[in-house]
């Protein structure tokens, strides 16, 4: 019926393409009669052709495998019940035949992923070496072009399906070398590439497989947390991420949990960490994110100086100030204690960080605008006092991203200001007679006007009368984070 056996390649090639064509042309309503039809033997001829000296022929035999095993799992099944054709597949991917073309290998594995996604399947690939020969498309030097590395890709997926169908699959698996491999690439591949999504799934399944495995991959953390920030692949990071922070082993050495917090700490990942959990459009993403940030609290709740880090981070401001999400942080605010409140004023006075500034003073506001106890604890430690030093340095030096800050800080504790600010009109010219009038109208909103206009004039104005608007900027937002801290007290 199909010459596979000539002496002509041209007679074998086009044999290939008749069968390849009667595969695809079968419909779906009458197609698996004729296919079936087709002796058994026929397709082991065909995956012998695999190893063929003619590029051509090697070619049109996987594109026939392929339209078969893709046609149905029922004929996937059929193929894999003859070892030989699973022998063949695998020793054209071991071969070192240099005539080799990448697309033909992209074709085999394509072949191999088909027959990995039935889980019926799996003990089968694993004991016939489909994880060695995909191992070695894996670690082989040759397959670095773009189309070896979508050939690798789908390889990695194979044996995340194998990892996932059969778990005992791992102990086949030279997992040294090729995580290794595979992270080193990692680093220096185009990140929406088809290579590094296979990478972390097959990563991340390994992991949840085996947990020993996770001291082998600590050196990918520095790599996740840098994902955060980016838009690629952040639910896969978060999950990875989670695990790292959860493996707690003895001897403590080998846990990755404490390396991996300080890894964030010490980066910036907090800030994105927190990005995530509270705006993230994605519900996966900050479910994730959430997660992540629950293993966090269980690893050491004692831990002061990790507090004061995710404050100085901007991270509770960030997690406090979501109203979909503000009742999932409140351990925050209960976390700060007197202590706390002094060291981080005291970071505020020593510092010329203006972001760090900030990300202490508005924390401050948070919990005193969630929390009574807060609110007296400012007072008792002069925030008031603070805060007008720090702002009158940030006057003095013509910053006034500090006082902007604020302002929209102080205007989220007063929704009335959003909608009489743009009502009010004020002369800013006359500055002495500004807060007097602000202070007669008795509504914050008129404050906050006098101090946008101020800010406005002060950056367009000469440097002789911007002095005395800065100045008079600074001494009004003091003036109302002051009379803020003092209702919140009294009305709670």
């Amino acid at each position: 019926m199909f010459p596979l056996h000539s002496s002509c390649d041209a007679v074998v090639e086009h044999a290939l393409l008749c069968l390849w064509k009667t595969v695809r042309s079968a419909s779906r309503a009458t197609g698996s009669a004729s296919i079936e039809a087709i002796p058994a033997s026929v397709w082991t001829s065909v995956a012998n052709l695999l190893l063929h000296k003619n590029p051509d022929i090697r070619v049109a035999s996987g594109s026939a495998l392929l339209a078969f095993a893709t046609k149905s799992a029922t004929m996937a099944l059929q193929l894999c019940g003859d070892e030989k054709i699973l022998h063949c597949i695998c020793l054209h991917l071991v071969s070192t035949h240099e005539a080799f073309a990448e697309t033909e290998v992209i074709v085999v594995t394509q072949i191999l992923h088909c027959f990995a996604k039935i889980e019926a399947l799996a003990p089968t690939l694993s004991n016939c070496g489909v994880i060695d020969a995909c191992s070695y498309l894996i670690l082989h030097p040759a397959y670095t072009t773009e189309n070896g590395m979508v050939a690798q890709a789908i390889a990695m997926r194979v044996l995340d399906a194998l990892l996932r169908w059969y778990p005992p699959s791992f102990e086949d698996m030279e997992t040294g070398q090729l995580f290794s491999t595979i992270f080193r690439r990692l680093q220096c591949v185009d990140p929406l590439s088809a290579f590094v999504e296979a990478s972390l799934g097959l990563l991340h399944r390994a992991m949840e497989s085996q947990p020993l495995l996770v001291c082998e991959l600590a050196p990918l953390v520095p790599w996740l947390v840098l994902q955060l920030g980016l838009p690629y692949h952040q639910y896969r990071a978060l999950c990875m991420l989670r695990i790292f922070l959860r493996h707690t082993i003895s001897p403590p050495h080998l846990s990755t949990s404490a390396s991996t917090l300080t890894i964030l700490r010490t980066t910036g990942g907090l800030i994105d960490l927190s990005w995530l959990a509270t705006c993230h459009r994605d519900s996966s993403v900050t479910a994730a994110a959430t997660a992540v940030w629950a293993a966090i609290r269980q690893l050491d709740p004692s831990d002061r100086a990790f507090v004061v880090d995710v404050v100085e981070q901007g991270c509770a401001v960030l997690a406090c100030t979501q109203s979909s999400r503000r009742c999932e942080w409140r351990w925050l605010i209960k976390a700060l204690d007197e202590d706390h409140i002094t060291a981080l004023l005291e970071t505020v006075i020593v510092t010329t960080n203006v972001l760090l500034q900030r990300n202490i003073i508005l924390t401050c506001l948070v919990a005193a605008a969630l929390d009574t106890t807060m609110a007296k604890c400012l007072i008792a430690n002069d925030m008031v006092g603070v805060l007008h030093t720090a702002l009158t340095v940030s006057a003095k030096q013509k910053r006034p991203q500090l006082l902007l800050d604020l302002c929209t800080a102080i205007r989220y504790f007063c929704k009335m200001g959003l909608s009489l600010n743009h009502a009010i009109d004020i002369d800013a010219s006359n500055t002495s007679s500004l807060f007097l009038e602000a202070t007669i109208y008795g509504s914050p909103a008129a404050m906050f006007a006098c101090l946008d206009r101020l800010i406005t004039s002060a950056t367009e104005c000469s440097a002789e009368s911007s002095d005395l608007l800065w100045e008079a900027t600074a001494d009004g937002i003091v003036w109302i984070t002051q009379n803020l801290i003092a209702q919140q007290t009294v009305s709670n």
